[in-house]
């Protein structure tokens, strides 16, 4: 499951640093960008749909639940206040 949102989330990076990606040597058009990572993103799918085959219902319903608990946390932890975010990337 994080490795999903970690493909969903490389969809934005044209779109947050349109400069870096242009100069980027990994810079490809925008529809080889996302057919690539669409076909990551649907393989990424299919390896966690095949891992959860062969689990016991309780080991599934086990994992979803922890990362429930998980995301609330951490949006509670955001909001709290306790937790400040800050930008850290470097620009090529």
């Amino acid at each position: 499951v994080n490795a999903v949102f970690l493909v969903w989330g490389m969809l934005k990076l044209p779109k947050l640093f349109p400069e870096a990606w242009a100069r980027s040597p990994f810079h490809v058009s925008d529809g080889v960008f996302k057919f690539s990572l669409i076909l990551t993103l649907a393989v990424t799918i299919m390896q966690a749909y095949m891992n959860c085959v062969g689990q016991p219902a309780w080991v599934i319903i086990a994992n979803l639940i922890m990362f429930v608990v998980a995301a609330a946390f951490s949006a509670i932890m955001l909001k709290s206040g306790k937790v400040t975010v800050s930008q850290n990337y470097e620009l090529m």
